[in-house]
């Protein structure tokens, strides 16, 4: 039987409410990759709410853009780092091939961290047409928590595309 994880809730690995779990299988092979707890409603509403505060009140809240990109970087690096080991493990996640996982995969979804890195201290606006007497502007920022399902194929790529925009 595979490694068992848990849900991270708020800082912590937890168990799911339910106790309930699932079993991770390779597609190529059949064979359990890991233990898996299944997330319910509940979980879902705890980590929405954490997610929430963490949002409004955490250190990413007041991180200046440049820190936050600099920031992106160093992760993009650890992920360039543990590259070869991720790409096993989506390989046995998903069924595709090594080479595909480690020579396609790994490095679009590294190169999407790295893209929105760049683009960290570059939020900008536009100044709309209006009356004489009005100003009108956009100013593109974060909606806050969202929820994300990604399909099987390429999960971390997928992943990183609903994550590196934060």
């Amino acid at each position: 039987m595979g490694k068992k994880y848990q849900l991270f809730i708020d800082g912590r690995w937890v168990d799911s409410l339910s106790g309930r779990t699932f079993e991770s299988l390779n597609p190529a092979t059949d064979e359990v990759n890991a233990v898996v707890a299944e997330a319910g409603p509940e979980d879902v509403d705890l980590a929405v709410k954490a997610a929430r505060r963490a949002f409004e009140s955490g250190p990413w809240a007041e991180m200046a853009p440049g820190d936050r990109g600099r920031f992106l970087n160093k992760v993009a690096q650890a992920l360039w780092e543990k590259a070869d080991m991720l790409a096993e493990v989506e390989s046995q996640d998903n069924g595709l091939p090594i080479n595909e996982t480690k020579f396609i995969a790994m490095p679009a979804m590294i190169d999407v961290l790295e893209f929105y890195a760049g683009l960290a201290n570059k939020v900008q606006g536009s100044t709309l047409a209006s009356p004489n007497n009005r100003f009108n502007y956009t100013l593109k920022e974060p909606i806050g928590v969202i929820g994300a399902i990604v399909p099987w194929n390429f999960p971390l790529m997928l992943t990183m595309w609903k994550l590196a925009p934060l």
